[in-house]
């Protein structure tokens, strides 16, 4: 855009963007606008949402609770703040403003009037199967958004219905990047230290402590969403006997993807459900690398580009959901099951628990037979690569105590050895 210095559009340019950032209020500005926090909206375990007035527009307050500021809930404020303040596209919820005070901590947002996805695909209101289309792409979009346009990009952690807001018209809006964590420009994946997302939406990756995790994990996050949107029922049951992706392939090579549909999904309508389940089944691949781009989601879902399935899609990667792992089991132990479950692709063999490495690899030879008669040479390289890192990284450690016990004798033999020469010196 060319500026006119010669006109009042440099300093009203700089207003508009003054405008944009979010407002630091105070305890008693937040008190006014709310009418005496009069208006209760909701109420959860982080804390409560009243209804207020901002510039002559209806906004939603929330109020923390003081009991759960712990770091980690400061740590999410600040991200909230940091990533909502910005960036701006129509499917992302708009931040106007927020307090951070000793008695008071509240974020200030654009009103909602339908409130969360999670109210409408679980509750006893109606809504037409193209509005749901509707909602699918606009969320596909605002996370294209954060991936592929934010710099740096942005990954999201915890997509799910309830981080969905819907305004008036039912157009989505993504919100609640208390979890987000923004990724270097150069960067292609970051390392998480600690688990983090809701467990039944959460990719396998981000189960697993100080693993390298990408924008993928959103995209499973987004396709576990998909599977709830189309069927309007929540889920959770974290069994593989349960595990609804799996019943969704089941069906699918069956003909039959019409039984996990909704009721409310009309004939017309059922060929766009049918696509919506076929891309969504695609997103929740194990493997990060097989899963599309929120980009690429998008065009899938507009049909401009046609979804491509394999013919042994999920025969192992069901096995191996993030929903059947949870996220504060031993690292180690969790890494190994979490293998042995993708190549063992039996749904109705309860989780082991496995101790040690050793122990995997002695079992290695009786569950190869299984294995290979269905994996693709990559994805037997892949599994064969992940289980002789566990083992190597586990059989190094005695050696490197004993290379840092052996330094630490040297150094104290050398100080003594020169320290008794000084003294002998002449």
């Amino acid at each position: 855009m060319v500026i006119d210095q010669n006109s009042d559009t440099v300093e009203k340019f700089f207003d508009e963007w003054e405008k944009e950032k979010p407002k630091k209020f105070t305890p008693e500005q937040l008190w006014a606008l709310t009418s005496g926090f009069s208006k209760s909206l909701d109420s959860g375990s982080c804390g409560y949402v009243f209804k207020g007035i901002y510039n002559g527009q209806k906004v939603a307050v929330k109020v923390l609770k003081e009991e759960i500021l712990g770091d980690d809930i400061k740590d999410q404020f600040m991200a909230e703040v940091s990533t909502l303040g910005n960036t701006h596209h129509r499917n992302l919820v708009k931040l106007y403003g927020f307090c951070f005070q000793p008695k008071m901590k509240a974020l200030v947002y654009e009103f909602m009037e339908k409130k969360s996805l999670d109210k409408v695909l679980y509750g006893k209101s109606s809504i037409k199967s193209e509005t749901l289309c509707n909602i699918a792409i606009g969320t596909a979009k605002g996370l294209s958004y954060l991936h592929e346009d934010c710099q740096p990009s942005i990954i999201h952690y915890d997509i799910k219905p309830s981080n969905i807001l819907l305004d008036s018209r039912f157009s989505p809006k993504i919100g609640d990047f208390g979890m987000a964590r923004l990724l270097k420009m150069d960067a292609t994946h970051v390392t998480m230290s600690k688990f983090r997302g809701t467990p039944y939406y959460c990719a396998p990756e981000l189960s697993l402590p100080y693993l390298k995790v990408n924008h993928k994990c959103d995209v499973y996050s987004y396709g576990m969403m998909l599977f709830d949107i189309v069927s309007m029922r929540k889920h959770e049951r974290q069994d593989a006997e349960h595990w609804f992706p799996r019943k969704v392939w089941d069906k699918y090579q069956k003909g039959k993807l019409e039984e996990v549909m909704a009721d409310c999904i009309e004939a017309k309508d059922r060929k766009m459900a049918k696509r919506i389940l076929i891309i969504a089944l695609s997103c929740v691949e194990f493997w990060d690398s097989d899963r599309p781009s929120m980009k690429d989601v998008v065009r899938l879902l507009e049909g401009t580009k046609e979804p491509q399935m394999r013919s042994n899609h999920f025969l192992s990667s069901l096995q191996a959901s993030a929903s059947t792992v949870a996220p504060d089991r031993n690292y180690r132990n969790v890494k190994i099951e979490s293998v042995l479950k993708w190549r063992n692709f039996n749904p109705l063999e309860e989780k082991q628990n496995i101790g040690t490495s050793r122990e995997t690899i002695n079992r290695r030879d009786e569950e190869k037979k299984a294995f290979e008669g269905n994996a693709t040479p990559i994805q037997r390289q892949q599994q064969e690569h992940a289980i002789k890192q566990d083992v190597h990284g586990q059989s190094h450690f005695p050696l490197f105590l004993f290379s840092l016990v052996l330094i630490l004798f040297l150094k104290y033999y050398f100080d003594s050895f020169f320290i008794w020469i000084r003294k002998t010196a002449p």
